[in-house]
């Protein structure tokens, strides 16, 4: 009883010295509530990102006959993240939840007429309202293939957004967290780092195991094998943009200020290194166009420290600024494979204005009962004619180098080979017959009065001369690797939907995927499927509408309101160096983040960790701000 008194007025002691309105600052402090958040927040955080494992998931009736004629859809690196994360959040709600109704305590409302609080209700209502009112439920509920972004997923990125800025106003929890996203990027950068230097663990048998099975023999093969590309747990070379985007800018500032945690500084420096390397292996422009906007907001952290902060803290950001400088370029030019990389990303960049197609593919036309399909390399046509197919190449007309029967005996091959063009095939059934070449394959239906017709990716007649409604990027539609064109044909549909949206991941569903002419002009293959807008902003606008789009403006604006003006007056009174780096950390890697998500979209693989760090920035910002005040930690 004694032993327990005298730990009460320590702890009492402790808590005068703090302040009268101290709160906790260790871990061990909190309330069981917010421990069990905490540990939930920093299990997803180092474990979800890491996820990739094998499932076929059925094919939902609202996508059948608009992007698939299949049953089941493979999907092997966002299907499991997004039911970790739903798993995640419903445990935050339920522990929440419980608490709220076991606990008396009064609620001051007010605080709900906090202007983020405003902005994330208007954002959560436009979404819950767009997965009402869309006419894609099951998409809503469940997301689509690849993506599996659905309304519950929304839903869970705004409970560890809220779950974040609760708990990590208690320092020890936002270590705890970010040591748990330390670990995580560790090791998917040392993956993409492997990967970039020629060493895919997904590859190896061991890898192939893990991800598909241990007895399964199905194979394991992917679009970025053999290229060095730096695709890692993300899947898409631009979501790993995306996220370096926002991991290296936080890494690196907040390595610089974690003096009084070597360990810590240790952490970040590490993982700052292998989140630069597979920054530059993914080859991502969109990335880089991030990491330049987090410089942006680095920089103006600096400025404005200089200006209105201690000078003592503002010459340090300059010197940590030039000592980041030095260490990039020192690490490109010490590795030939990333000078290597370095320089087409540029040259890449100073391109994308370019107005010529980089396709080999550039048109398909129909002209009578004649298919003219123009390549880099020239035209070939292909003329229905009932006795027999009629090839022509630019020399002339061309002769089968062989002719099989197809295996349902419905039909045959012809094998051609053109000058200077390459080889191709045509293969005639009854009533149509398909033009296939380098993967790519055209296909036409024929009518019995012998009218020649191009067929969807789902078999439905279109006209090639057709071209979908679009706004803006004329002649630009070649921009940025066809962003030009996606973006031109995305406008339409925000104005269309605006403002309860598409519904949640409809996208896709939306999309013009008929648009086989202008799919074939400017991205080179008829039948490819556009299932994002490469913007997350559009992204939100079509599938939850422009109100929900402009409520997430709001956010981020607020946010980099608080963070700027926080981060330029140094270290608040009593907080950690750690912390006011992590500040300065977040605030930058929000910026690339959002940077790179004007030509990148939100993915599951990704946005977590986004909506973790933006919580834990509000966090810190609130705390920095009631240290100032004398409010205690």
């Amino acid at each position: 009883m004694k032993n327990s008194q005298n730990s009460l007025k320590k702890k009492y002691q402790k808590n005068v010295k703090r302040g009268a309105q101290a709160e906790p600052i260790k871990f061990a402090e909190m309330d069981s509530t917010s421990k069990l958040v905490v540990l939930a927040i920093m299990l997803l955080a180092a474990i979800m990102p890491l996820i990739v494992r094998y499932i076929d998931v059925p094919v939902g009736p609202d996508q059948k006959g608009l992007v698939t004629t299949a049953e089941h859809a493979a999907d092997m690196f966002s299907y499991y993240k997004s039911m970790l994360l739903l798993g995640a959040a419903l445990i935050i709600v339920c522990v929440s939840g419980a608490w709220a109704l076991t606990t008396q305590r009064e609620h001051d409302f007010k605080k709900l007429l906090n202007p983020v609080f405003i902005s994330v209700g208007v954002y959560l209502f436009f979404v819950i309202l767009s997965s009402i009112f869309t006419k894609f439920h099951y998409t809503a509920a469940h997301g689509i293939g690849q993506r599996y972004e659905s309304v519950y997923v929304c839903l869970a990125y705004i409970v560890l957004f809220f779950a974040s800025w609760k708990v990590c106003a208690v320092p020890g929890a936002a270590k705890g967290i970010i040591v748990s996203v330390l670990i995580s990027c560790f090791v998917l950068g040392l993956i993409g780092a492997f990967q970039f230097f020629g060493m895919d663990f997904f590859m190896t048998d061991l890898g192939r195991r893990l991800v598909v099975g241990w007895n399964s023999t199905v194979s394991l093969t992917s679009q970025f094998t053999g290229t060095n590309m730096s695709y890692t747990t993300l899947y898409n070379p631009n979501s790993v943009g995306m996220y370096a985007s926002l991991m290296l800018p936080l890494t690196a500032a907040s390595a610089l200020f974690a003096k009084n945690k070597i360990w810590l500084r240790i952490m970040f420096g590490a993982c700052a290194v292998v989140t630069f390397i597979i920054a530059i292996g993914c080859a991502s422009t969109g990335g880089m166009a991030g990491q330049g906007m987090a410089i942006l907001a680095f920089a103006a952290v600096v400025v404005t420290s200089v200006l209105r902060g201690p000078k003592k803290a503002g010459l340090a950001l300059l010197g940590g600024i030039a000592g980041a400088g030095i260490l990039v370029i020192a690490l490109a030019f010490a590795f030939p494979p990333m000078r290597a990389r370095i320089m087409p990303m540029i040259e890449k960049i100073a391109k994308m204005t370019e107005g010529e197609s980089p396709y080999f593919f550039r048109d398909a036309r129909i002209e009578g009962n004649n298919v003219i399909v123009v390549t880099a390399a020239g035209a070939l046509e292909v003329q229905y004619d009932p006795a027999g197919m009629i090839v022509k190449g630019p020399s002339g007309v061309l002769e089968a180098t062989s002719v099989t029967e197809l295996e349902n005996g419905n039909g045959r091959r012809g094998t051609y080979t053109a000058e200077g063009v390459g080889n191709f095939s045509v293969e005639t059934v009854a009533g149509a017959f398909a033009f296939k070449m380098n993967e790519i394959a055209l296909i036409f239906s024929v009518s019995e009065s012998g009218e020649v017709q191009a067929l969807s990716r789902v078999m439905v007649p279109v006209d090639l001369d057709v071209e979908a409604p679009s706004i803006g990027f004329k002649g630009l539609e070649y921009w940025a690797t066809s962003r030009g064109y996606i973006w031109s044909r995305s406008l339409p549909l925000a104005l269309k939907y605006p403002v309860i949206g598409a519904g949640p991941d409809a996208y896709s569903l939306v999309f013009p995927q008929d648009d086989v002419g202008g799919k074939m002009r400017y991205m080179g293959n008829p039948y490819i499927i556009v299932d994002k807008p490469h913007n997350m902003y559009l992204q939100i606008a079509v599938n939850t509408g422009m109100l929900s789009l402009l409520a997430f403006l709001a956010m981020m604006a607020l946010y980099a309101k608080d963070a700027l003006g926080q981060a330029s007056r140094g270290l608040a009174p009593g907080e950690e160096p750690w912390a006011y780096g992590l500040r300065i950390g977040i605030f930058s890697g929000v910026c690339g983040y959002l940077g790179a998500g004007l030509s990148t979209d939100s993915v599951v693989s990704v946005a977590p960790i986004f909506w973790i760090a933006l919580g834990m920035g509000f966090a810190l910002n609130a705390r920095a701000r009631r240290l100032r005040a004398g409010g205690g930690a």
